[in-house]
């Protein structure tokens, strides 16, 4: 026999022998082989990461609480483990997600958000999907920490376990069983062989060079498993956080996404206004402002103003407009008044003069015009909003006073559904028989200063003070939820 022909007979030897050489496998099965072998490292990686972000954050000293009760939902739901940091006292302000000793249950925590605070220091606390405030209040003393991170769904298992679902369990730890299996589908695959640079043959690397790949892909996915174990254990020994309901479940609420620790920007971009001025990117001083909705209709000061980094959402940072001095913003672009809108803001002010935050105005310069769907604030700090059908002024007024030098978040709306005059999130004045406001005119939306002659209860036009994301809405009103979630993307 040649040599040529003993070094063939040789390699088909050693190929037949070979205990690692898949046989019977065609091109199509060893990629979907290959294929389900890297999704099952992708589920594993995931399950590992998710719980290592639950978990990691208690070497900071951070509290990793698993959420049992549904009083949170949209905004955080059952399953989901949310990361507490330490909280300061300038952090217990209304808005932010806080982890509390429960007042009613002794030895049970409670993750609600912070809806005011009493004159005595102590937190009123509410479910973002409860209609009302729970019933006891608590002390800073009780407070474990401020919602800062939240992980969806990694302490569903745990839920399960308290809740006797055991056939959700045993589904869970099956798919993740398979997922660990499917990682050693592609253990039999070989890398190419190398070239012999005597003989210019191709042969085949032994079985154990061929199983080294293997081998460490194996050792990656023990690892990664023994990662997920230690922390799957810390999440399923963090303790539990019940948000037990303190009323009626809001059912349009419920049917709203997670916006969980959005920014305030996002939060609205996401209900794409026709109109967005968030002023980040405002030249100083500034003379004009970028309208970020997409419509491109840039904003006009009157009167040069000045920015500030007092901003109300923290996740935004950027700046504000201070529109004090006769300083206003008017569009750019004259339109119809829309029938149905929303007008949303932020602002902030300690005048006790009053003045105009919104209006539609035939003029975008003149003092005077015809004008409509006016929010103002009335002299002792109370906010007013009305429209005028047919001529005839219709407005509805806030019950509280917001000219306290704090940030606050108004939002109004006008549909079939009436007109309606939201504060910090909640509804604060309405009425159902107004649902349309004056029309057969053109104009511009002005914010900071216009025409209030005859307006009940106005004082000055100006307003003195600071805005922050001013929005329009100008074909549907905004839906308590939406007004809700955007006022909560304040907190952290």
């Amino acid at each position: 026999m040649l040599p040529t022909e003993q070094a063939a007979a040789a390699d088909a030897a050693a190929t037949a022998g070979d205990p690692g050489e898949p046989k019977g496998h065609s091109i199509s099965q060893q990629w979907l082989r290959v294929l389900g072998a890297a999704l099952g490292r992708v589920v594993v990686i995931l399950a590992v990461t998710m719980m290592g972000w639950a978990s990691a954050p208690a070497l900071l000293g951070w509290q990793p609480t698993t959420v049992v009760s549904g009083s949170m939902e949209p905004t955080i739901s059952v399953g989901d483990v949310v990361v507490s940091r330490p909280a300061g006292a300038q952090d217990l302000i209304p808005g932010r997600v806080v982890l509390v000793d429960d007042p009613d249950h002794a030895d049970r925590l409670r993750l609600h958000r912070i809806a005011a605070v009493n004159p005595d220091g102590s937190l009123v606390l509410r479910g973002d999907a409860n209609a009302a405030n729970d019933s006891s209040s608590v002390w800073p003393s009780a407070v474990h920490g401020v919602g800062y991170l939240r992980i969806p769904a990694v302490g569903l298992p745990i839920v399960w376990v308290g809740k006797g679902q055991w056939t959700l369990l045993v589904i869970g730890v099956v798919v993740l069983a398979m997922a660990l299996a499917m990682t050693r589908l592609d253990r039999h695959f070989a890398r190419p062989g190398r070239k012999d640079a005597k003989s210019g043959s191709r042969r085949r690397a032994d079985w154990k060079a061929r199983l080294r790949p293997a081998r460490r892909t194996s050792c990656l996915v023990l690892f990664l498993a023994a990662a997920a174990g230690l922390a799957g254990g810390a999440v399923m020994t963090a303790p539990m956080a019940h948000a037990a309901f303190a009323g009626t479940s809001s059912t349009e609420a419920s049917t709203l996404s997670s916006r969980a620790f959005f920014s305030c920007t996002a939060a609205a971009l996401a209900d794409a206004p026709s109109l967005f001025y968030g002023f980040n990117d405002s030249p100083k001083p500034a003379t004009a402002v970028t309208d970020s909705s997409g419509a491109g209709d840039d904003g006009t000061f009157r009167m040069t103003a000045s920015l500030s980094t007092s901003v109300p959402c923290a996740g935004d940072g950027g700046n504000s407009a201070d529109l004090s001095g006769l300083r206003y913003i008017a569009t750019t672009t004259s339109s119809s008044g829309p029938t149905v809108f929303s007008c949303e803001m932020w602002f902030k002010t300690s005048s006790i003069l009053g003045g105009k935050l919104a209006g539609f105005q035939d003029s975008k310069n003149n003092a005077l015009g015809t004008n409509d769907r006016n929010l103002y604030m009335r002299a002792d700090g109370k906010l007013v909003f009305g429209v005028a059908p047919g001529g005839t002024m219709q407005t509805i007024v806030s019950p509280a006073a917001y000219n306290d030098g704090a940030w606050h978040h108004t939002v109004v709306t006008l549909s079939s559904a009436g007109m309606k005059l939201y504060v910090d999130g909640a509804q604060a004045a309405s009425s159902a028989s107004v649902t349309t406001a004056r029309s057969g005119y053109t104009g511009y939306w002005r914010f900071g200063d216009g025409d209030l002659t005859a307006w009940p209860g106005a004082a000055l036009s100006a307003f003195n003070g600071q805005v922050d994301n001013i929005a329009i809405y100008d074909t549907a009103a905004l839906t308590q939820a939406q007004i809700l979630a955007h006022f909560q993307a304040a907190a952290p």
